[in-house]
This record gives structure tokens, C-alpha cells and sequence, in this order.
């Protein structure tokens, strides 16, 4: 029996294989886990610069960055 994968995006992937869940890093962020679960969840969903920037100081401290997730042209 084949059992169903939602589809994730290359920052959703990236928190399953690291074990974070979406919950730390709502706490460490400030960003709603309802807005990081839509972040992780639909690969052509895209951060608002508010999010990001919230985003980026966290994510550093995991050693990656905003854009090895999202293309955001900055």
C-alpha cells in the first residue's frame, strides 16, 4: 500500500530531514505555524519580506539562508 506524501517544498524537506518542527521555529521566529506550515508545504509559496526577515536571523543559526529555500530577487 502506497502511502501519500503531501507536497513540501525545498524548505519543508529541509525541515524534515533536519528534525525541526514547524512549532520551534514559530517560538524562535515569531512567525505563525500556520504561515510556516504554508512556507513548508506548497513549493511555489513564497515568504512576504516582513516573514523573511523575521526569518533569515533564525535560519542563520541552522547555517542556511532564506535563499537557499526561495528566490526572492534581492
Amino acid at each position: 500500500m502506497r502511502k501519500f506524501h503531501p507536497p513540501r517544498s525545498r524548505f519543508g524537506l529541509w525541515l524534515e530531514r533536519n528534525g525541526i518542527s514547524l512549532m520551534e521555529l514559530s517560538r524562535k521566529s515569531g512567525i505563525h505555524h500556520t504561515t510556516l506550515s504554508k512556507l513548508a508545504g506548497h513549493p511555489s509559496q513564497r515568504p512576504s519580506r516582513l516573514t523573511e526577515r523575521k526569518l533569515r536571523p533564525v535560519l542563520k543559526e541552522y547555517g542556511v539562508d532564506t535563499t537557499d529555500f526561495w528566490d526572492l530577487g534581492l
